[in-house]
Parts: structure tokens; C-alpha cells; sequence
């Protein structure tokens, strides 16, 4: 397989205020080219070319609610223009974590993510 993908990224915003002070956008081409199948679910990559839509907004706080889908742009594709792979998260958003719940609306699964940042910092402080 061999995917490349280009496309803008919006923020606007820096989530220091409390209502409404972050927005996040991506829409992101992506164009795949695929030879041949794998005997395998999890392997096989779809080949349809696609528009990955991703969108973040503050609520209030560091709550944010998330949006992500892809749009079907092979226009040979039985789901040319469908919305594809949609998933809601509500998080919550901190310098050094996240934590968000996603849901995926075509598998229906609920996901709790957590992510932990700066591992590699070195430069402490005396004062906390």
C-alpha cells in the first residue's frame, strides 16, 4: 500500500480563557494506492481515496468535544460521498494529559483514551 496525504490545520485559539477559546479543524486528503489483498481483517487497508475531517471545539473549561469521519472520494467506490469511520469524543485537556471518551459510531465502541505529555523534560524547576 502506498497512501500520501496533504491538508490544512486550523487553530484558532489557545484554551486560556474559559468558554469557546479553542477550535481545531483538519481536513486532510488522502490519496492510497493498494496491490493486492491480505488474508487478514485488521491488514487489510482500504484503498478508497478520502477527505479525514477532524474537528475539536472547547466547551467550557478544558472540556473539549471532538468530531473525526472520512469522507469517500473514490468516485468507482459503492460509498463514493458516504461519511465513513465517525467517531464523537468528549475530553477533557491538560498541558501535561488528556483524557477523552470516544465514541465509534460504525464499530459502536466506547474507547477511554489517555495520553501523558512531556516525558523527556529536563529542565526542572526548584519551585513546583
Amino acid at each position: 500500500i502506498f497512501q500520501a496525504s496533504i491538508g490544512p490545520n486550523l487553530v484558532y485559539g489557545s484554551l486560556k480563557d474559559k468558554f469557546l477559546d479553542y477550535t481545531y479543524i483538519a481536513l486532510i486528503q488522502e490519496y492510497s494506492y493498494k496491490r493486492g489483498e491480505s488474508p487478514f481483517a485488521f491488514d487489510d487497508f482500504n484503498k478508497d481515496s478520502r477527505l479525514k475531517i477532524n474537528f475539536k471545539q472547547q466547551i467550557f473549561g478544558p472540556l473539549l468535544f471532538g468530531y473525526k469521519a472520512n469522507l469517500n472520494l473514490n468516485i468507482h467506490s459503492n460509498e463514493y460521498g458516504a461519511l465513513q469511520n465517525v467517531q464523537y469524543s468528549l475530553g477533557i485537556s491538560r498541558r501535561a494529559y488528556s483524557v477523552d471518551f470516544i465514541y465509534d459510531e460504525s464499530d459502536e465502541y466506547i474507547l477511554l483514551n489517555f495520553n501523558i505529555y512531556n516525558f523527556g523534560y529536563d529542565n526542572l524547576s526548584s519551585a513546583f
